[in-house]
Formats: structure tokens, C-alpha cells, sequence
């Protein structure tokens, strides 16, 4: 709880100023920190892939999925899912990672694990 400005001259000014310098240090970490997240995110080396490569991928899915024990089909939704945004209860969409390894396992060339 905030002190009232009324018993502010309670405290000591030491312990205002030490205050003051300790809030201006966690800024300073913090924008530090804020720069280097924003050049993480500028220096984005993702590749496009061909919306026909994906299509052909998912296409696979079904077969897939219909062959696997459940812990595998779970391993395998967790490797090629990045993130599902939610807004009222309802999906609004779907990202998929698609790295080499998640190309790998769709096109047959490494076992799904």
C-alpha cells in the first residue's frame, strides 16, 4: 500500500533517493532486455514454404494419425503445432512449425519417434 502524500517526510531521503536508484536500475535492465528481444525478433531466419509442400504434408495426416499408438500421434501434433490462439472460447487460428526435422518425419525420411 502507497504511502500518503501527507507522511511522505517520514521516510528518510536516503532511503528515497536509494529508492529512486534502485527503480532506475531495473529500467535500465529492463530496456536492455526489451533491445535485445527486439533484435532477436528482427534477425527472423525462418523459411516460406511452399503452400503446396504444406498441403501435401497435411494431406499425409490422416494416414498418419490412423496408424500410430495415442503417444506418438501426441508426440507428432506437439512437433508440428507452434501455437493455437484462442479468443471466446473458439479457435481463431492455428500456427504450424514446419522446421527440418517436422519436413523429416512427413516425408518419410526419419521414423516418427
Amino acid at each position: 500500500m502507497p504511502l500518503p502524500l501527507d507522511r511522505i517526510h517520514l521516510i528518510a531521503p536516503e532511503t528515497l533517493v536509494n529508492r529512486l536508484y534502485e527503480l532506475k536500475a531495473e529500467r535500465e535492465r529492463l530496456l536492455a532486455r526489451k533491445s535485445g528481444i527486439e533484435s532477436e525478433l528482427g534477425n527472423d531466419s525462418s523459411q516460406i514454404i511452399d503452400y503446396d509442400y504444406v498441403r501435401a504434408t497435411l494431406g499425409q495426416l490422416d494416414q498418419i494419425l490412423g496408424s500410430a499408438p495415442t503417444e506418438q500421434i501426441k508426440s507428432l501434433l506437439h512437433l508440428i503445432i507452434k501455437k493455437i490462439c484462442v479468443e471466446n472460447r473458439k479457435i481463431v487460428t492455428i500456427e504450424l512449425n514446419f522446421d527440418e526435422n517436422t519436413q523429416k518425419h512427413f516425408l518419410g525420411l526419419a521414423p516418427i519417434r
